[in-house]
């Protein structure tokens, strides 16, 4: 239920049923590189501008949490 303009009030709370992490060539040669899910060679990701990549590596973010959380995705 909205609350004011902003704000949403649920009825249960919510709950993490799945996380990903997905990187670039940078974090794929750090410390962490082991933590990701996902690690692009391309910082792009073959796309033509880092917004575009950006949007895809938050899409493939959202794809393998999903596939974690051993839930379906509705389309």
């Amino acid at each position: 239920m909205l609350k004011g303009h902003q704000s949403w009030i649920y009825n249960s709370k919510p709950t993490i049923l799945g996380s990903a992490a997905v990187g670039g060539p940078f974090e794929g040669n750090g410390a962490l590189a082991n933590d990701f899910d996902i690690i692009h060679e391309d910082l792009w990701v073959g796309q033509d501008s880092f917004e575009k990549a950006e949007k895809v590596m938050l899409e493939h973010a959202c794809a393998r949490a999903i596939e974690k959380s051993s839930i379906k995705k509705k389309i």
